[in-house]
């Protein structure tokens, strides 16, 4: 048997442990998920250890994070065999879990993305939806194979998804509306619906267990980074009006647009007011606070969501 052949599983049995000294969050989760992932793949536990075991014949060693990747370019990851080892690295950065107000692939673990990539490349998993029902992952009574050398970076710069999830302890989907998002005016001032505008939805009542939404949290930002999502761009894409009625408003009314009938600005609220765009005041507002932050390569002119267009 050639040397760079390695040997997973034989006969039903797994002959694979997995590997990771590191304490850093990126390295414990790709653990975690490369062990979970070949121990149902296997059909035996694939067990996780800190220190290198002693040299045992056929056992597999897959070793998470020990590679050097100071040279690596944000995002890049590698995954590299020989000698009964299997090496998982990569650039990580940002927050590998949580955030209160998430995008899916806002932050960029590469060796996540190494271990999903070995995943996906050398055992055939999928992952069609967020959680165990949605992931799909052959059986195997042996595995074995071949050379590894992979040393790669997603191609797209971004590659994002806007999730609705939130893990503080402000989830406006538990404890109903944050308080930057109430309406501005009460229901006494405002006609019930202006032309034609619908009424926005209910709050969505909480779930039944914090535990519960966490768990959909954490499944579907691991779905994203099993698709590669991440993103090592500096463009920004947001609402980028939030501050204007509070900074513009009293002096210069006239950047704001004509609410509907009926309604008066800050309309439908301070933080989703619309701006007048056909009023030259704008733009040129617009690169005076381009010009106040030092002239970036890129600035977001994104407007803000919801309803109270322009009616000029």
């Amino acid at each position: 048997m050639s040397p760079s052949i390695h040997i997973l599983a034989r006969h039903g049995a797994p002959h694979c442990v997995v590997v990771v000294k590191s304490d850093a969050p990126a390295h414990q989760l790709a653990a975690e998920e490369l062990s979970d992932h070949l121990s149902k793949a296997l059909g035996g536990p694939v067990p996780i250890t800190t220190q290198r075991p002693a040299a045992s014949p056929g056992l597999v060693q897959l070793v998470i994070g020990e590679l050097d990747t100071t040279d690596f370019a944000d995002e890049e990851y590698a995954i590299q065999s020989g000698n009964g080892v299997i090496h998982f690295a990569g650039r990580d950065t940002g927050q590998v879990l949580g955030s209160p107000r998430q995008i899916i692939g806002q932050s960029s673990p590469g060796t996540l993305y190494a271990v999903y990539h070995f995943l996906d490349h050398c055992l055939g998993v999928r992952w069609l939806w967020p959680g165990a029902a949605g992931t799909y992952i052959p059986r195997y009574r042996s595995l074995e194979l071949p050379p590894l050398d992979v040393r790669t970076r997603p191609d797209l710069e971004q590659r994002c998804l806007r999730g609705v999830l939130f893990l503080d302890e402000l989830n406006p989907y538990r404890a109903h509306l944050d308080e930057r998002d109430a309406p501005t005016q009460t229901p006494a001032q405002v006609p019930a619906q202006a032309p034609g505008q619908t009424p926005g939805p209910a709050p969505t009542p909480g779930l039944a267990a914090e535990s519960s939404w966490e768990q959909t949290c954490r499944e579907t930002i691991l779905w994203g980074y099993q698709h590669h999502m991440g993103s090592r761009t500096d463009l920004k894409f947001t609402h980028s009006y939030p501050h204007w009625w509070e900074t513009y408003g009293e002096d210069q009314p006239e950047l704001f647009a004509h609410p509907p009938a009926g309604y008066e600005q800050p309309f439908p609220q301070q933080r989703r007011v619309k701006l007048c765009v056909s009023h030259p005041g704008v733009a040129d507002t617009i690169i005076e606070e381009w010009r106040q932050a030092g002239r970036p390569s890129s600035w977001c002119v994104g407007p803000n969501d919801g309803s109270g267009w322009c009616t000029c």
